[in-house]
């Protein structure tokens, strides 16, 4: 099983969130408050996380592009001298 943590920077989520009724814990400054929640819960995703992808200024297209990549690269290693 494999968790994947998406790194994302505010300038990255803000037009998604800015505004966004469904997040209340980011009404007020949304900046500041998405800033604190992610300094609590960065540390606990990148301990979990078998992959962690910066999402940067991709689509997600090519965020499940890069991810189905890297985890069938990885598959591909720890299949390498097995003999069946």
């Amino acid at each position: 099983m494999h968790r994947v943590y998406l790194r994302a920077s505010w300038d990255d989520v803000a037009p998604r969130l800015v505004g966004s009724a469904d997040r209340p814990l980011l009404h007020g400054d949304a900046e500041n408050s998405w800033k604190a929640l992610m300094d609590r819960r960065r540390p606990v995703f990148e301990a979990l996380a078998t992959l962690s992808v910066d999402t940067g200024h991709n689509t997600a297209a090519e965020v499940a592009a890069q991810i189905a990549g890297t985890l069938a690269a990885g598959s591909r290693r720890a299949t390498e001298g097995v003999i069946a």
